[in-house]
C-alpha cells in the first residue's frame, strides 16, 4: 500500500512540479507589475485596469470570429483563387507577349479564362 501511495505522489509531482512553480512566478510578476505601475504612473494603471475587461471580451469575440472556414468553403476559395491566378497569368502574358499567348493558353487547356 505504501508503494501505491508513493507512485501516486510521484504522478502528482510529475504533473504539478514545474507547472506550480511557473504559476506562482507568473502571479508574482503580475502583482509586482501592477504594484510598480501604481507607484510609477497610477493614472495610466487605473485606465488599464478599467479597460482590461473590454480587452478580454474583444479577444473572446475575435477568437470566435477568426475560426477557419469549413472544408467546403476552403475548397471553393482555393478553386476560385486558382482561376484568378490563371486569369492573371494570361493577362500578364497578353500584355508582354501579344495576343497569340491568349489563344495558346485557351487551346492548351491551362484553365478557364473567364
Amino acid at each position: 500500500m505504501a508503494k501505491e501511495h508513493y507512485r501516486d505522489m510521484e504522478r502528482l509531482n510529475d504533473g504539478f512540479g514545474d507547472k506550480m512553480a511557473t504559476f506562482i512566478q507568473w502571479v508574482a510578476t503580475f502583482i509586482g507589475g501592477y504594484a510598480n505601475g501604481f507607484i510609477a504612473e497610477w493614472k495610466l494603471t487605473l485606465v488599464v485596469i478599467s479597460v482590461s475587461p473590454l480587452i478580454v471580451i474583444a479577444t473572446a469575440v475575435m477568437s470566435r470570429v477568426k475560426q477557419p472556414p469549413p472544408l467546403h468553403l476552403r475548397c471553393m476559395i482555393s478553386h476560385c483563387t486558382a482561376d484568378v491566378l490563371v486569369y492573371l497569368l494570361v493577362l500578364e502574358n497578353n500584355c508582354t507577349e501579344g495576343a497569340s499567348c491568349v489563344l495558346e493558353s485557351r487551346s492548351s487547356g491551362r484553365g478557364n479564362i473567364l
